[in-house]
C-alpha cells in the first residue's frame, strides 16, 4: 500500500482546516478513510493525492 496523509483536528487544529485539507487533497486522489471520528480527534480523514503521494501536514 502506498503512503498516505491523515488529516486530523489533534495535528490541524480545527474541524474547517481538516475539510479544507480534505476537500483539496482528495480533488483526483482517492480517499482512504473519509472524515470520521476517533478516540482522539473529532474528525480525521486519510487520502493519497493525486501525484500518489503523502503530504506533511
Amino acid at each position: 500500500m502506498k503512503n498516505y496523509t491523515q488529516v486530523n483536528v489533534f495535528e490541524m487544529g480545527s474541524e474547517e482546516a481538516v475539510y479544507n485539507a480534505f476537500r483539496i487533497l482528495s480533488g483526483g486522489g482517492v480517499i482512504i478513510e473519509p472524515i470520521h471520528e476517533l478516540p482522539w480527534s473529532k474528525c480525521c480523514a486519510a487520502i493519497i493525492d493525486k501525484y500518489g503521494l503523502s503530504k506533511p501536514l
